[in-house]
């Protein structure tokens, strides 16, 4: 899946038409977040991430925290960890270099 939501407020209702939309369950969704109000969301997903500049109440429930802020390449972070893990980072960003 090649999607991301930003500025939703409402995201306990995203999550839900993400599952519908993609026929996924959460042990199959990453969420990062940076504030106290994503917290009951983190604790739905499978992974939880808290970007560098979340409060301390989100990273203590975070499986990965960024090594940058939110806003500041956080996400893109996050998934070149996630990819590298994988071992498919490389393999994604052949066609940029």
């Amino acid at each position: 899946m090649h999607k991301v939501y930003q500025g939703e407020r409402r995201k306990h209702l995203l999550l839900e038409k993400i599952k519908k939309d993609f026929n996924v369950k959460e042990d199959r969704i990453a969420f990062v977040a940076d504030d106290i109000f994503d917290i009951s969301l983190l604790n739905r997903v499978s992974v939880k991430v808290a970007v560098k500049n979340a409060s301390r109440e989100v990273k203590a429930v975070a499986d990965y925290i960024t090594r940058r802020d939110g806003g500041k390449g956080g996400v893109r972070d996050f998934l070149e960890f996630l990819l590298k893990r994988k071992g498919i980072w490389k393999q994604n960003i052949r066609d940029y270099y």
